[in-house]
């Protein structure tokens, strides 16, 4: 056996293997690097995301603070509508007042006795109360006026509201629309962080294989190991062999044999020390070697847990993001639905705008009718004060010729002249009461319609803040929803926390199993072996120069050797 070449491929094979486990052990350490680095990155672009989340939420905070604000400020609209109900009813009232005045006053002319006083007091009293009446109108007109003024600015702050809440729900969507890019960001990292452990999944499976080859090796190891020790026990039979015929040919050397018998035998308990140290040793390999597979067991438990974690992150990220998509589109809807009832809201508006112009047109006419009934009841005072003044001039004459003359002619034809008298003033006085009924009714009509429109604006007004009420709580629905997201976000970064932990702790777990480390500690004991057994073959020296032994050279490594020819002789007896 002067030289093995198939254990020095094969020890060569093993080197090339413990390089290649270091090349994969720093690629694992570098892909654990990055995995450190994407996860770093991770952790910025949730804490991004949380960050615009709470800026979403004061946002949201001062959208609400402003509605808030409109809904007192119409509630303050509420109160003064109710104020100027009641003033309207105080009005009613006294106009109801005014009609049983007038009634009376209709009453008093009805009788004939009392017509005089009745028809000047009356007439005094229609005065007066045409003219309560055209102040009460004025001022109702000012405070109708008043009332379209503060109309069209609450209509300028609606559609300032408007334009600002269009703003906001714009600025909104942008948002969404970031928040989509950056989750389909974050799935794209996902499915390269899945793709990373499948390749230090297929890192770890071949690192096993190349351990059950390197068990395959060291087995075959062994058993050459074993078939060198037949070869130097077969030598050393040998070699009694030829001290037996040695001493019967040599019987003056035989002191100097027992001395190399006493070597011999010094020899052989060292080989069975030795032998008895490498039983220890394939022991202790053994031993490592059960270790290092119930270690590479729990690893693979471990790496199927871990992937059952991460398949079940994956499933609960799938979910997430399907409800966040669910939540998007029903957002997409709520925010359609508030443009439609944004524009609903505008058409209302113009629609109360074009009520009030009406009512005020309505209002102007029977401004313009009471202007011609007041013109009408100045025509009809001009026309009755000629008919009084006749009938006072008559009334002082009749005195006259009743006091002048006696006779019974002179007065039958003044008392004829009073009943003429008395009769045009009686029809000029229910012309008069004609009229002023009919302006009364007029009047009356005009109230009541007057009244019907400011029922329909208040029926307008309550269907708004109705309609304002609901977008307040879809508003607040939406709010909730969006509050709800940003939780399960949180719990996602916090679950994504859990494995970046995971795999750090997997990166930690394959460094500290140290396969290497064990593989070079089977090359030096495999060399300690070897080196053992070269210095069992001790070199033996007798006195003839034909009595030499087998004589073996110590053992050295692959590397320090010049040849392959030279790395194992032994010499021969017959040199």
């Amino acid at each position: 056996m002067e030289g093995d070449p198939e254990f020095l491929s094969r020890l060569q094979q093993l080197g090339s293997e413990y390089k290649r486990l270091k090349e994969q052990r720093a690629e694992a350490q570098q892909l654990a690097e990055a995995l450190e680095a994407q996860n770093s990155n991770l952790v910025t672009a949730n804490k991004e995301l949380a960050s615009q989340r709470q800026e979403l939420l004061s946002e949201n905070k001062t959208l609400i603070g402003k509605l808030q604000a409109t809904t007192r400020e119409k509630s303050l609209l509420q109160q003064q509508l109710f104020q100027r109900e009641k003033q309207l009813q105080e009005l009613q009232q006294e106009l109801q007042q005014q009609q049983q005045a007038t009634a009376a006053a209709a009453s008093a002319a009805a009788e004939k006795d009392a017509a005089n006083h009745v028809l000047r007091e009356a007439n005094e009293k229609a005065t007066a109360a045409a003219a309560e009446i055209e102040k009460r109108l004025e001022e109702a007109q000012r405070e109708a006026a008043a009332f379209r003024a503060e109309a069209e600015e609450q209509q300028k702050q609606l559609t300032e509201a408007n334009t600002k809440l269009n703003l906001e729900n714009k600025e909104l969507a942008d948002k969404s629309k970031e928040l989509n890019d950056r989750n389909r960001n974050l799935q794209k990292k996902r499915q390269e962080l899945v793709e990373q452990v499948r390749t230090l999944e297929a890192s770890q499976r071949r690192s096993v294989e190349e351990q059950q080859l390197q068990q395959q090796q060291l087995q075959q190891q062994q058993e050459e190991l074993r078939s060198l020790k037949q070869a130097n026990r077969s030598l050393l039979t040998k070699s009694k062999q030829q001290q037996e015929e040695r001493q019967e040919a040599l019987k003056q050397l035989r002191q100097q044999l027992q001395e190399l018998q006493e070597q011999q035998q010094q020899q052989q308990e060292l080989v069975e020390r030795r032998t008895q140290e490498v039983a220890a040793v394939e022991a202790q390999l053994l031993q490592q070697q059960q270790a290092s597979a119930a270690q590479t067991d729990l690893l693979q438990q471990q790496i199927e847990q871990q992937q059952q974690q991460l398949r079940a992150a994956l499933a609960s990220n799938t979910k997430a993001v399907d409800d966040l998509n669910t939540e998007k589109a029903r957002a997409a809807e709520d925010r359609m639905r508030y443009e439609m009832q944004l524009q609903q809201m505008q058409q209302l508006q113009q629609e109360t705008a074009a009520a009030a112009t009406t009512a005020n047109e309505e209002q102007k006419e029977a401004m313009s009718r009471v202007e011609a009934l007041c013109s009408e009841r100045q025509l009809a005072y001009e026309h009755l004060e000629p008919l009084l003044r006749q009938v006072h001039r008559g009334s002082s004459f009749c005195s006259s010729s009743s006091k002048r003359s006696d006779s019974n002619g002179s007065q039958r034809s003044c008392s004829d002249d009073e009943d003429g008298i008395e009769g045009r003033r009686n029809g000029a006085l229910a012309a008069a009461a004609r009229r002023a009924a009919a302006s009364f009714l007029r009047l009356q009509n005009e109230h009541e319609k007057a009244c019907r429109e400011t029922e329909h604006l208040r029926h307008q007004l309550e269907q708004q803040q109705q309609h304002e009420h609901r977008l307040q709580r879809e508003v607040r629905i939406a709010t909730e929803g969006i509050q709800k997201a940003l939780r399960e976000k949180r719990e996602l970064a916090s679950q994504y926390m859990s494995l970046a932990q995971g795999l750090q702790q997997l990166a930690q777990q394959s460094e500290s199993v140290a396969v290497c480390p064990l593989l070079a500690c089977l090359d030096e004991k495999q060399q300690q072996q070897q080196h053992q057994q070269g210095a069992c073959l001790l070199p033996v020296r007798m006195t003839s120069a034909n009595s030499q032994v087998h004589a073996a050279p110590d053992w050295v490594p692959p590397s320090a050797r010049t040849s392959t020819a030279d790395s194992y002789a032994i010499g021969s007896p017959h040199e």
